[in-house]
């Protein structure tokens, strides 16, 4: 039973990355939980509740990745160093989602917000600030 357990986890994880549209060539994580994740894909919950799906580097989220949240925001795009970076998108449990670019965790460059209502803030942010359409 454990056997067909531990292959069905498998099966789910594989089928979660393939569905991220990534061409992934990476190695599978060690599972062990404080096993090292030098340049591998994986699957993590972190102690805060935090799920993370994708691409580590040197023990970090690096690399195309999936991070939710308990409270249910969601954010589907690149990874630096464990931050957003690159590009992504983030879904908020209000109805509000951004994409677009990012830096330092927060939205950097390029991208739109579009609020619960419609109304979308399409131009240049910086710092998390939109500046300009």
């Amino acid at each position: 039973m454990a056997k067909l357990v531990g292959k069905m986890a498998a099966v789910a994880i594989t089928l979660l990355i393939l569905d991220m549209g990534q061409a992934v060539a990476l190695t599978k994580c060690p599972v062990a939980l404080i096993a090292y994740r030098a340049h591998c894909q994986g699957f993590l919950i972190l102690n805060d509740g935090r799920k993370y799906l994708g691409e580590f580097k040197s023990n970090e989220f690096d690399g195309k990745g999936t991070l939710t949240w308990p409270d249910g925001r969601k954010y589907v795009g690149d990874f630096v160093q464990g931050k957003h970076a690159g590009q992504g998108t983030m879904t908020f449990p209000d109805g509000k989602e951004y994409i677009g670019a990012w830096r330092n965790n927060k939205t950097h460059g390029k991208g739109i917000l579009t609020m619960p209502d419609g109304t979308k803030h399409d131009g240049v942010w910086k710092d998390d600030k939109f500046l300009h359409p």
